[in-house]
């Protein structure tokens, strides 16, 4: 199976954006890779591949079961429209990617952990170094 150089990925993003967001593709950033891969229990080679092995799990498991994965948008009430006949492996890129930045990545240590109440909101003495 012919996959895209992992120098290319931004060239695949653009491309599922051409082709429309319901084209099958899940774009994988970098951490996606390193902190949501873990979380999600995936062991991922330790090299660019990595970004090649990623997109084709996740692929393999929307497609393996999309009326599961259109109910579970459905029971949490999301109002996406995905055409009929199509994955919906845009929904789920967007869930894994919103996943990622609430749960797995933390704020700045730079940033004050007491604001409102703090007037600094970096570089102040509540801050970890």
């Amino acid at each position: 199976m012919w996959t895209w150089p992992a120098g290319d990925r931004p060239a695949l993003q653009v491309w599922s954006c051409a082709r429309g967001y319901h084209c099958g593709i899940i774009p994988v950033d970098s951490g996606m890779v390193t902190k949501l891969a873990p979380a999600l229990g995936m062991t991922l080679p330790s090299s660019p591949f990595a970004h090649e092995h990623m997109p084709h799990v996740l692929e393999s498991a929307v497609r393996a079961r999309p009326a599961d994965f259109r109910a579970l948008a459905d029971l949490h009430g999301h109002q996406v429209t995905i055409p009929e006949g199509a994955d919906p492996t845009w929904w789920v890129h967007l869930v894994l990617i919103y996943f990622k930045r609430l749960y797995l990545n933390g704020p700045s240590p730079l940033l004050c952990r007491r604001r409102p109440v703090c007037s600094r909101v970096t570089d102040c003495s509540h801050t970890r170094r």
